[in-house]
């Protein structure tokens, strides 16, 4: 009887535990056939991983949205998403030339700068950038070398790391004339060292800290006689170290439509600079920008940049210094230094031409610029300037644009009107 019993219940535990591993079974079972099939064609030189890293960090993204994401990646010329059924994608990609070697001609302001180098974006396939950059600027040499990774650790955080060892020609200029008059003219020999550690909060918020350490040296070395003759007995600024940390944020996403970034993008930053010994004083600079750019029509886009800067430092090669090279066309190059200002660009560009391989832009915009300087109101404008460019956009190539434009003063006045150089003014 006993025996009896005992076989009975050693039956039952068996059917259970028999029951318990069917549905452990079927539970794997469901478990797997609910795992997405991701499907990458396209792909040459990128590694497979690179997409995969963008889907794993946002997993919820719509067809629509996993374009933009991996489009901003600036990889890829071309991205089209589309589902078998729920559990299927299927990603099929057009990779950019990513290998750039780097050969600009700028000129604006006045200022000739002929840049050599190379760099790529996605070295060896991981969506590494690595980087080399030779400059002369009137004639002063320069170089630089940058590493960046935009998914450290295939994670949200992003890192940058920049080495500079730099010579520029510092023409400083009376910001209360309304002619170029001179009243500075120094080689500024700067080494720099730049780390930035950041954090992806979402698709359009990102976050870093930074950390710069200079060793600047003011001479007349490299400085044409012809400037030195319009400053008799100039000082030269005393040499300077300094540790600059900061934060920074970014927020907003540019989308890519026919090769073109639509969207909203603003971005501001703040350092605190430590000079050291009895160099100067220690100071705070701040920088904010917005950037927008919007259809108007089927070929028209409307593109404004607004700028913001403030410092509190004596210290003059940590002052704003604005000009045609790279802020407010027209003018030479540095024509106005400053502690405090605004800028703003605004550009319509008409897509004259659209091929596979090339764009052609036809631009027109203005230019204007307020400084808090001398006499100067910083609600007022300083300077404004009038002008017709032209485009010529490579979207199979990574982030390659020519650019040349001519400008007219109306407010203040200069005769630097050609501006020319690669990518986009703003």
């Amino acid at each position: 009887m006993q025996n009896k019993i005992s076989l009975q219940l050693k039956t039952r535990w068996t059917k259970a535990l028999l029951l318990f591993l069917l549905c452990c079974i079927t539970s794997a079972a469901q478990a797997g056939g609910g795992e997405k099939i991701i499907n990458v064609y396209g792909l040459t030189k990128t590694k497979e991983s690179v997409i995969r890293t963008e889907l794993q960090l946002y997993p919820d993204m719509t067809e629509e949205q996993i374009k933009q994401q991996l489009l901003q990646t600036g990889l890829f010329s071309d991205v089209n998403v589309t589902r078998t059924d729920e559990k299927t994608l299927n990603i099929n990609v057009q990779e950019k030339w990513t290998t750039i070697p780097i050969l600009k001609f700028n000129s604006g302001g006045g200022a000739k700068q002929t840049i050599l180098g190379v760099y790529d974006p996605n070295i060896a396939g991981q969506r590494l950038e690595l980087g080399f950059q030779y400059e002369s600027l009137e004639g002063a040499p320069s170089q630089v070398v940058w590493f960046k990774d935009p998914r450290l650790f295939e994670s949200r955080y992003f890192i940058d790391l920049q080495y500079w060892d730099t010579k520029r020609i510092r023409l400083k200029y009376e910001p209360a004339a309304n002619e170029p008059l001179l009243t500075k003219a120094l080689l500024l020999k700067t080494q720099r060292a730049y780390l930035a550690l950041g954090y992806e909060l979402s698709k359009d918020l990102k976050v870093r800290l930074t950390a710069e350490r200079l060793d600047d040296r003011f001479s007349t070395e490299l400085v044409s006689q012809s400037f030195l003759d319009k400053v008799p007995g100039q000082t030269i600024p005393t040499d300077v170290k300094s540790t600059q940390v900061g934060l920074g944020v970014d927020w907003g996403f540019l989308k890519t439509e026919r090769a073109i970034q639509i969207g909203t993008l603003a971005s501001a930053q703040y350092k605190y600079g430590l000079i050291d010994r009895d160099a100067g004083t220690n100071f705070s600079w701040l920088r904010a920008e917005l950037l927008h750019y919007q259809w108007l029509a089927e070929h028209l886009l409307f593109a404004q940049r607004l700028q913001f800067g403030w410092t509190d430092t004596n210290t003059l090669q940590y002052w704003n210094y604005l000009g045609g090279l790279e802020s407010i066309r027209g003018f030479v190059d540095n024509r106005f230094a400053t502690r405090g200002y605004w800028l703003s660009n605004s550009e319509l560009r008409h897509m004259t031409v659209e091929k596979p391989y090339y764009t052609v832009q036809a631009v027109s915009f203005v230019d204007l610029l307020g400084i808090d300087e001398g006499s100067r109101s910083i609600q007022n404008i300083t300077a404004a300037s009038a002008g017709l460019g032209v485009r010529l956009i490579f979207p199979k190539i990574y982030r390659l644009t020519l650019r040349l434009d001519y400008s007219r003063p109306v407010i203040n006045s200069d005769e630097q009107f050609i501006n020319f150089g690669i990518q986009q003014f703003f």
